[in-house]
């Protein structure tokens, strides 16, 4: 695995981290994990319906109140462990979703089910969550004083995946620079040329300040393949001098690369 890649991990695991601190402190109603000696088992009953009424009934099986809500409505039970409720002028073949609600001092419990008038009994399974009373508080005051953590650990994933990207995403300049050299010191030109060509394309992707800090190897590459470039250039003109095919700019040419390299 490369480091940028073990720091975008890093990054990514912290974020996890952070979004389960809130996720697990912050209130959405119900707040799971509540010891199974306090829970009430509510529990929703098949709805007996005709074409336009409906008998809802559910149990606990401890003393608790509770509260149904069905189309926007809200009905309030006295504690008790059986519950019942008779629904009219229902519209025949219509289904209607219920969410029925228990609480004792210490637990809350919810339910949800439907049923569709004109069927006969009905029920769909029920789904619901348990919450403590207790714990809503102390929960929202747990959310209050993880959530600067949890900022800062997403502060901190946002620096370390930007620091991993400048770091190892951009090619680095100076491994090339410093094989150019090799390669020029063992007259490997045409590889050197290449290494050259690509630095400088990311030497002028850099900010200023980082440029400086490759300025001086880049044009000590840059001389070194010049004054190469130069040699066998002059080279071929001194041929063609030889041979007498030389013209007249070419002359004027090799007489300049001379005075150069003298």
């Amino acid at each position: 695995m490369k480091p940028g890649h073990i720091a975008i991990l890093i990054a990514t695991v912290t974020a996890f981290l952070a979004t389960f601190i809130i996720s697990n402190g912050l209130s959405t109603g119900f707040v799971t994990g509540l010891a199974a000696a306090d829970a009430i088992n509510l529990q929703p009953g098949k709805a007996h319906t005709t074409e336009t009424t409906a008998e809802l009934q559910w149990s606990t099986n401890r003393k608790a109140m509770s509260t149904l809500e069905i189309n926007g409505e809200q009905t309030a039970f006295s504690a008790a462990k059986e519950f019942r409720k008779e629904l009219h002028g229902l519209t025949p073949g219509k289904t209607y979703f219920y969410r029925i609600r228990a609480c004792t001092d210490k637990v809350c419990e919810q339910q949800s089910s439907s049923f569709t008038a004109g069927t006969g009994s009905t029920g769909l399974p029920a789904t619901g969550l348990v919450a403590g009373i207790g714990d809503l508080a102390g929960t929202f005051r747990t959310t209050v004083n993880y959530l600067p953590f949890a900022l800062l650990a997403f502060l901190a994933a946002a620096i370390t995946v930007r620091a991993g990207y400048d770091k190892f995403s951009q090619p680095n300049i100076g491994a090339m620079l410093k094989k150019a050299k090799k390669h020029i010191n063992e007259e490997e030109y045409d590889e050197a040329s290449m290494l050259y060509a690509n630095a400088r394309k990311a030497f002028a992707q850099l900010e200023h300040k980082a440029q400086l800090s490759h300025y001086n190897d880049l044009a000590e590459v840059y001389q070194s393949l010049r004054r190469q470039a130069d040699i066998k250039q002059a080279q071929e003109l001194t041929e063609k001098y030889s041979s007498g095919t030389i013209t007249g700019d070419e002359l004027m040419k090799l007489n300049e690369l001379m005075f150069k390299e003298s």
